[in-house]
């Protein structure tokens, strides 16, 4: 990548290991006043004060709005488990291989994984988890943002009978998927 020669840029690589076990390799990277550390640890985790996401629509074909987030929201669900690498541990966010079912562009295959007991993971499945949730959860609050208000300005108007109030609620009701759709993934 071209750029600009920064002499007051000082960038370094190095491995460490810490009292907890712990060991990895730190990207140390200053400029002027302003020193910031990435820590790639063994156990695969990866760290820093902020991760940032290219999100400029200048760089971006095809956007389009979630056309149906609350329907999406329950082809795959939220999970918490404890890890087989790097010490266990324990983790919350998606299935790989529950994203892929609804989306396989979602998922990356990210090489093998060996698990503590030796065992080889070939082809591990990855996804941004945060990337699916802030997009899929965001639009599924505004489309319930919209079913409140729309039940709320039906229940409020004294013009109309409660027959129709309750033909209006039930009608915006099947707008949210029914548990039953979702309950025994």
């Amino acid at each position: 990548m071209a750029g600009k020669n920064r002499p007051n840029a000082v960038t370094n690589v190095y491995e460490y290991e810490d009292v907890g076990n712990n060991s990895g390799l730190k990207l140390e990277v200053n400029y002027a006043s302003t020193k910031n550390d990435f820590n790639f640890q063994n156990n695969g985790t990866a760290t820093a004060v902020n991760w940032l996401s290219s999100s400029d629509s200048r760089i971006k074909d095809n956007i389009k709005v979630i056309s149906s987030p609350l329907t999406d929201m329950v082809k795959f669900r939220g999970a918490t488990w404890e890890l087989k690498i790097g010490g266990g541990g324990k983790g919350i966010g998606f299935i790989a291989q529950a994203v892929q079912e609804y989306d396989s562009d979602l998922v990356t295959t990210s090489g093998t994984t060996y698990l503590e007991d030796g065992t080889l993971v070939n082809d591990t499945l990855s996804v941004n988890a945060g990337q699916i949730a802030a997009g899929l959860h965001h639009e599924a609050i505004l489309n319930l943002m919209s079913i409140q208000r729309k039940a709320l300005l039906a229940l409020s108007d004294l013009s109309i009978s409660d027959e129709d109030k309750q033909s209006a609620l039930i009608e915006l009701a099947t707008l949210i998927p029914d548990e039953s759709e979702y309950a025994d993934q």
